[in-house]
């Protein structure tokens, strides 16, 4: 699949069992929040900031052609209006599990098609992985968090 049909999005791959994006969507995810933390960490040890954080929201997409979109449209979900390149970020994988894994595995079935996930282009919130962790931070070093972390 071409990297421009899902824009902005690296370390796409491609997945046909839906259990097996899942696990890669909640690996970056993990991987992402780890980050955000190891970096919360060091700067309430003492440390020193450096470059800004790279830790991103997983991207889940799929991509539907002219041909592939005769199904039903009555359905409530796990349907698709027109062929397209549809994706989106996912926040929270562990909360979404069992959605997450019924509408892929809806969309495969529905569909036939390939489910792609990879790492976005959208920083996640500082705050939507820890507070707890600058509460032991100084003025000075919660200058450095706004100036490395998404917030």
């Amino acid at each position: 699949m071409p990297r421009d049909a899902h824009n902005g999005v690296h370390d796409l791959k491609v997945f046909d069992d839906p259990r097996a994006a899942l696990a890669r969507i909640m690996e970056i995810y993990r991987a992402s929040s780890e980050t955000i933390c190891r970096q919360i960490g060091a700067l309430s040890q003492g440390g020193r900031g450096g470059a800004a954080v790279d830790a991103c929201y997983p991207y889940v997409g799929i991509e539907i052609g002219p041909s592939d979109h005769g199904r039903d449209t009555r359905l409530a979900y796990g349907n698709l209006p027109a062929a397209g390149s549809y994706g989106t970020t996912v926040t929270r994988p562990d909360l979404f599990e069992s959605y997450l894994l019924e509408q892929m595995e809806l969309l495969r079935r529905n569909y036939g098609k390939s489910i792609v996930v990879g790492v976005s282009d959208c920083p996640i919130p500082l705050t939507f992985v820890t507070e707890s962790g600058l509460r032991a931070l100084a003025p000075e070093q919660l200058r450095e968090v706004a100036a490395q972390f998404a917030m």
